[in-house]
C-alpha cells in the first residue's frame, strides 16, 4: 500500500507543506497569515485527475 508523503514547499518565504500520494499531489499543510488570535495554520485536499495542475495553480 503506498503511504501519503510530505514535502517541503519550494518557496523559502512560504511556510508549507505538500501532500502526496505517490507521485500524485493531493493536499497542502501551511500557515495562512491571518491575525494572532485564529488558527495560524490552514490545511487543503483535492485531486483532479486528468489536469496537469490543481485549479488555480500555475497560469
Amino acid at each position: 500500500m503506498t503511504a501519503l508523503t510530505r514535502r517541503r514547499a519550494d518557496n523559502p518565504h512560504e511556510e508549507a507543506w505538500h501532500i502526496y500520494f505517490d507521485d500524485i499531489r493531493i493536499g497542502a499543510i501551511g500557515t495562512r497569515g491571518v491575525p494572532v488570535h485564529a488558527d495560524q495554520c490552514g490545511w487543503s485536499v483535492g485531486f483532479y485527475p486528468g489536469m496537469g495542475q490543481a485549479p488555480g495553480e500555475g497560469a
